[in-house]
């Protein structure tokens, strides 16, 4: 059985995509046993794995594989950006609700909430790959594509984490809260 609840820690970060999409104010999701709707009829199924998937469609062509995402894990635990996830976990200390965008296996998310056992997390990612393997990590995560729209509530996020990944200036604006904190790598 599926363990919900980071997913169900996260949820008051979630809008609806499909609602913001239409210009609708914020509309939250709620989850109902497998799946995140929202109160407009729009349903996201949650996969066997623990994700789900905010963007409606297929990942994009250059969106990376398991095996890219395999071949990323092995390196991480290689111990060579230690030195990186703790200075990532530093800068974001004081978070709460935190977002990693482009997060690929969680792993910088991960490194802040296993020091913050009270913060919430959310992992997105344009990889279902990428998603499912932070969702078998425990972490909350979505396949969502940070150039399209974050899938995420404005002004709701303490910490945006973004490391080696492509980057929306004005999303990460739109979602923190003020004095909120984007830290990039």
């Amino acid at each position: 059985m599926t363990d919900f609840s980071a997913l169900d820690a996260a949820c008051p970060l979630l809008e609806c995509p499909v609602c913001r999409g239409r210009g609708a104010a914020e509309v939250p999701l709620v989850r109902h046993d497998r799946q995140l709707a929202c109160p407009n009829g729009h349903g996201f199924d949650i996969a066997r794995q623990g994700y789900v998937n905010l963007t409606g469609g297929a990942p994009p062509a250059n969106a990376d594989t398991a095996p890219m995402i395999d071949a990323r894990q092995r390196f991480l635990d290689s111990g060579v950006y230690e030195p990186i996830r703790q200075a990532v976990s530093h800068a974001s200390d004081a978070a709460h609700w935190l977002v990693e965008v482009g997060a690929g296996t969680g792993w910088y998310l991960d490194g802040v909430l296993t020091h913050r056992r009270d913060a919430v997390g959310l992992a997105t990612d344009v990889s279902v790959a990428a998603a499912k393997r932070a969702a078998r990590s425990g972490l909350a995560s979505v396949v969502a594509d940070t150039w399209a729209g974050l899938p995420i509530r404005s002004a709701s996020v303490d910490a945006v984490l973004c490391v080696f990944a492509p980057r929306s200036a004005a999303e990460f604006a739109r979602v923190l809260r003020p004095g909120g904190r984007a830290v990039v790598a």
